[in-house]
């Protein structure tokens, strides 16, 4: 789920009966379908001033970038050499560079960033040419912050909240005053408009959390339903959820 940069369109993916991209207004009017078909198409992202969306799918037999126009036209995969399938790709929020995963042969997922280039959005074969941040090991990106400057998430092997700086190689694990980590963010994180704040989703409490980056202190957000995905819009005062529910259904036959 990612709220556009002008903070009137949701982008987002359903999870069954198949797993499709729609986008809407945030009070759910101009409800558009952009997929419809069997493949998992996951992580819309908005790109190019909001008239494009980046997003990961296996629609070409392994997972790959694709980009769509908001209206669901132009469908096009972002070529690319490394012989790698990328996934969960993460905009910053100025647009110009997308954070991603690609997992070597053999080896864990890692990070990866790419410039977003003018040729993505042209009428040529669209390529992408990301590079490895070799310092990041294999952390899981959720949020950049307003600045561009650093990356929120997780590292993957210890499931502890860290913050990564791109082209620094300063990766650091986030644990309050006490020595305590903040817990387990698996579904998103939202930084706040300050740069200092970031609002995410504690699986193992389950529980919605604010974390002061500069205090080293998190404090609940009771009341919110979950477990949900969370974003926030481009002022930071209009919250979005977007909740996960099991439902389930029992049959009953008679055999003969």
């Amino acid at each position: 789920m990612d709220v556009s940069h002008d903070d009137s369109f949701i982008a987002y993916r359903t999870t069954a009966p198949r797993e499709n991209l729609f986008v809407m207004r945030g009070d759910g009017t101009e409800r558009r379908r952009l997929t419809d078909d069997a493949f998992r198409n996951r992580g819309p992202q908005w790109l190019n001033d909001d008239g494009w969306l980046v997003f990961y799918s296996n629609r070409s037999g392994e997972y790959q970038l694709w980009l769509i126009r908001r209206d669901g036209t132009d469908l096009r995969q972002l070529a690319n050499d490394t012989g790698l399938g990328p996934n969960v790709p993460v905009v910053s929020r100025d647009g110009k560079r997308v954070a991603m995963l690609l997992q070597p042969k053999g080896l864990v997922q890692q990070l990866w960033i790419a410039s977003v280039e003018a040729g993505w959005f042209g009428s040529g074969t669209p390529a992408l040419r990301p590079e490895v941040e070799t310092a990041a090991g294999d952390f899981f990106p959720l949020s950049w912050s307003p600045d561009g400057t650093r990356i929120a998430g997780r590292q993957i092997t210890e499931g502890q909240v860290a913050i990564y700086t791109p082209g620094t190689g300063k990766l650091e694990a986030q644990r309050d005053r006490k020595g305590r980590d903040f817990g387990n963010w698996d579904l998103s994180a939202a930084w706040l408009p300050d740069g200092r704040r970031i609002l995410a989703w504690d699986i193992r409490r389950d529980v919605a959390t604010v974390w002061d980056t500069v205090a080293q202190e998190v404090r609940d957000v009771p009341g919110l339903p979950g477990p949900s995905e969370l974003d926030l819009s481009t002022d930071g005062r209009t919250l979005i959820l977007n909740r996960r529910v099991s439902e389930a259904d029992i049959w009953m036959l008679t055999l003969e």
